[in-house]
């Protein structure tokens, strides 16, 4: 029987539910029945204490939320405990009906956020129009730089200001030391980057000898000493004054702005 035939049918249907959950090559696969389920090239393994609350379609698709509860113990769980990576996760539930392959995708979104409550985890998930709702970047009328740093309207160069081969010499939570040559304060809003790619902001960077102290806006995961980082030194702090002279022509903001508003002021 056909998909349809069997969703309106009495009797002959046996509806189950598949998730699947992506984070870039990484995926995750869930059904909500008691066997496992292939699905074109992917099985979908089931997971006892699965479940979802109900699929809200109103008028806001872009402020529907979807909440999934699933056993603490599930790989996914995992990834959010700890410091989870920047990378969202995406979710696909498709709805198919026992001995079929064809399926139908009830529902898209994100993983907005998950809590952890004892052995359970609840996921809480956006739709996904809320991605073509959301307000774009506007550029302000403002003394800060619209600009982010190296992107194509900030012109500077990435590689022009990055410190490759440096050895990790100690962790301790947000804050990671280095040996480095450049002066204290260097790397503030410059960026450490991993090997794989993973980048965390500098907020606060001080020096004693020639070793810095960096103190990041979140920390890396599992990293340890000696492993091996590339440090971005924070070309400008978006302002005018910081912005390189060379660069001063593209700076993205408007530095004769008040910051504080005249009409506002007590005479």
């Amino acid at each position: 029987m056909s998909f349809d035939a069997r969703e309106i049918s009495e009797y002959e249907g046996e509806p189950q539910e598949l998730y699947w959950f992506m984070r870039g090559t990484e995926e995750w696969l869930y059904t909500s029945g008691a066997y496992a389920v292939t699905l074109g090239l992917n099985t979908y393994e089931p997971l006892a204490g699965l479940k979802r609350q109900a699929i809200v379609r109103g008028r806001e698709r872009s402020r529907n939320q979807l909440s999934i509860d699933m056993p603490r113990t599930a790989a996914l769980v995992s990834e959010f405990i700890g410091v989870p990576k920047q990378t969202p996760v995406w979710l696909k539930i498709y709805r198919v009906h026992e001995g079929e392959t064809d399926a139908r995708i009830s529902y898209q979104g994100r993983v907005r956020a998950c809590d952890i409550k004892g052995s359970m985890a609840t996921f809480t998930c956006d739709d996904i129009m809320a991605s073509v709702y959301k307000q774009a970047f506007r550029h302000k009328f403002q003394n800060q730089c619209n600009h982010f740093m190296f992107d194509a309207n900030c012109t500077l160069v990435e590689g022009d200001y990055t410190h490759t081969d440096q050895e990790v010499l100690s962790v301790t939570n947000d804050q990671i030391t280095v040996d480095n040559a450049e002066a204290a304060g260097a790397f503030i809003n410059g960026q450490v980057r991993l090997a794989s790619g993973e980048r965390r902001l500098v907020v606060a960077n001080s020096k004693a000898g020639s070793t810095h102290t960096l103190t990041l806006l979140q920390p890396f995961e599992g990293l340890e000493a000696g492993a091996i980082v590339s440090l971005i030194e924070g070309a400008c702090r978006n302002t005018f004054a910081t912005c390189p002279d060379a660069n001063k022509a593209n700076y993205g903001g408007y530095p004769l702005v008040p910051r504080k508003d005249p009409f506002r002021s007590v005479i």
